[in-house]
């Protein structure tokens, strides 16, 4: 039921929940390579208000459906490439690692590659609301310090060239803390206190909604997710994560999970 006839593993969950580690290690544990199952970080713009794995955390391994559309674009095709790319990396031998927490992509990449006669396996990992609130917040702030500000400014002055207006129901400017920033990207900068004030509340919004998205990917799982993959038949655990957790006992842990539900 495990592993050994598992063509495809995926690890699902809530944003700042640690699936980009943990994606990777389990991807250099077995020797393949991730796919990232997100709407946002397919774009080639925004890697740090998207959270990409960055070149240093990917650690060599590839991965795949990422940086590869334009800003005012849409993902349209991201199904039919997801598949490709698994039916790419089955060709040379591996199975490849499905990470990401998309509510809108998981479920049909999910049921189109069972069509294609794939046997996937889901790990979906969780943590407590107040472990995955502090790691957002922590995350913030590291984007802050990376150059958050300076990229949000960057994508105002992109969707001026391209769209001529505010659109946040589009392309990359669908991201959270685009819509939440804004105002700071029309505010004169004459009243540097006043600024300074608007930035702090701004980036409050930020971590707000942020939390928010992650509870409402936490209700999904449960709600959606799971009763999804129970119709399938598709094999799944569900494990809460801990500073344990690497790439070769987030498999074991979830080895055993599965033989535990299998015996009961």
């Amino acid at each position: 039921m495990f592993a050994p006839v598992a063509s495809i593993i995926a690890l699902v969950g809530p944003t700042a929940v640690g699936k980009t580690k943990l994606g990777v290690q389990l991807a250099k544990s077995l020797q393949s390579e991730v796919i990232s199952i997100d709407s946002l970080q397919c774009y080639k713009d925004g890697s740090i208000i998207s959270a990409k794995v960055k070149p240093e955390e990917a650690d060599g391994i590839v991965h795949h459906l990422v940086d590869y559309v334009d800003a005012q674009d849409e993902p349209h095709t991201f199904i039919q490439d997801a598949i490709d790319c698994i039916r790419d990396i089955h060709s040379r031998g591996r199975v490849p690692i499905l990470v990401g927490g998309s509510t809108s992509l998981t479920i049909p990449i999910l049921q189109a590659a069972v069509e294609d006669g794939k046997n996937p396996f889901i790990i979906i990992l969780g943590d407590t609301p107040s472990n995955l609130e502090i790691r957002i917040r922590k995350r913030v702030d590291e984007m802050v310090q990376e150059g958050l500000l300076r990229e949000l400014f960057g994508l105002y002055k992109l969707e001026k060239a391209l769209l001529e207006g505010p659109h946040f129901s589009r392309g990359i400017w669908k991201v959270i803390g685009y819509r939440e920033f804004y105002p700071c990207f029309t505010m004169p900068r004459t009243d540097r206190e006043q600024f300074s004030e608007l930035m702090a509340q701004c980036l409050a919004r930020l971590k707000t909604e942020t939390v928010l998205y992650a509870n409402k990917q936490v209700n999904w799982a449960c709600d959606t997710l799971v009763p999804f993959l129970q119709t399938m038949k598709i094999p799944h655990v569900r494990l809460q994560v801990d500073g344990q957790f690497t790439g070769e006992n987030v498999m074991a842990k979830a080895a055993r999970s599965c033989a535990s539900h299998s015996a009961a």
